[in-house]
């Protein structure tokens, strides 16, 4: 064979086949990109929220007027903390933080989500302290609601209805002056049927982003049920 000749074309060799194994090669990498982008969507945000009891009676008084109960609720998703006024500690920068709650749910158009604040001191948060407590916030009364009432009742529903801890009478040292009364900084989150769906630090913003991004999940579970 002359130097000058080129050298003969292998008999399997095959443009078409090439191409048909790169493009099969593409096809299995985005199958396998998807894969590994769902599996990781699931563990960052699941499909349906976890259930952990539903919230037990109770019926409270408004700062804005009138009576306020799991009954007046029902239907409306709602994000509920417990508070009070003369709190200096934790509780301006949770109310703070709910404000926040208020802002990008207009943002978001979720209208029939509702905000309730409760307060664990009673005695002295009449409704008319409430309200002016409320108003320093700029709440939304259409959709946020600052509620007290008898003590013991409003113990049981933390205790009982919210499986959270509070306590007006703490062993010395274990509180601060700025807040006398020990009570928790979450904020739950309860669907349209009354059920708690969510537990979220209300002193954290980083689990308010994962409360903003699980509450579309206890809306489209009330939208399906209803198109049922």
């Amino acid at each position: 064979m002359s130097q000058n000749q080129p050298a003969p074309v292998g008999r399997n060799f095959n443009p078409a086949h090439v191409a048909a194994y790169v493009l099969f090669g593409l096809m299995a990498f985005a199958i396998g990109v998807s894969a590994i982008y769902q599996t990781v969507r699931k563990a960052t945000r699941p499909e349906t929220l976890q259930v952990y009891g539903a919230v037990t009676p109770f019926s409270l008084q408004s700062a804005w007027g009138g009576m306020v109960s799991n009954e007046t609720l029902a239907g409306n998703p709602y994000i509920i903390d417990f508070i009070f006024t003369r709190c200096a500690g934790q509780c301006p920068i949770m109310t703070h933080r709910m404000k926040s709650v208020q802002d990008w749910l207009t943002v978001d158009g979720l209208d029939k989500v509702k905000l309730v604040s409760v307060s664990v001191d009673s005695d002295y948060d009449t409704t008319t302290v409430m309200a002016q407590f409320a108003q320093k916030f700029e709440a939304d009364s259409d959709r946020w609601q600052f509620l007290t009432g008898d003590r013991d009742e409003i113990y049981k529903l933390i205790r009982e209805g919210f499986k959270l801890g509070v306590d007006d009478e703490p062993v010395s040292g274990t509180f601060s002056p700025e807040e006398p009364i020990i009570h928790s900084n979450r904020f739950v989150l309860v669907d349209a049927k009354g059920n708690i769906r969510g537990y979220y630090t209300g002193l954290d913003p980083d689990d308010l982003v994962r409360l903003r991004s699980e509450l579309p999940l206890v809306i489209n579970e009330q939208s399906f049920t209803e198109k049922r």
